[in-house]
């Protein structure tokens, strides 16, 4: 794996904390819309409902920090090892990463 992906649970952690201006360890999805495109990443409708369903395990209209790191690790982890049938926002998710 790439040294300079950093996918730790640290680095994530810091990362939502960088979208979570309300510091409740909660994003909405209009938040977590606003990170990627601060970052040049720009989905269509249904690729970032796609993510938005990969992110709220629990369904509760929002994303909690356990849930964007377990899902980030996993989608990156999953892309890496087992390749991706939308490698383009795969790679794009993974600049966000960095």
């Amino acid at each position: 794996m790439d040294p300079d992906f950093d996918i730790s649970r640290a680095h994530l952690a810091e990362l939502f904390h960088s979208i979570d201006k309300n510091h409740r360890n909660v994003i909405t999805f209009e938040q977590f819309r606003m990170g990627l495109q601060s970052k040049g990443i720009s989905l269509s409708d249904s690729d970032f409902s796609r993510l938005i369903n990969r992110l709220d395990l629990d369904h509760s209209g929002d994303i909690q920090k356990s849930e964007f790191i377990h899902a980030i690790q996993d989608l990156t982890l999953r892309s890496r090892f087992f390749g991706s049938q939308n490698q383009g926002n795969v790679n794009r998710l993974c600049f966000f990463l960095n």
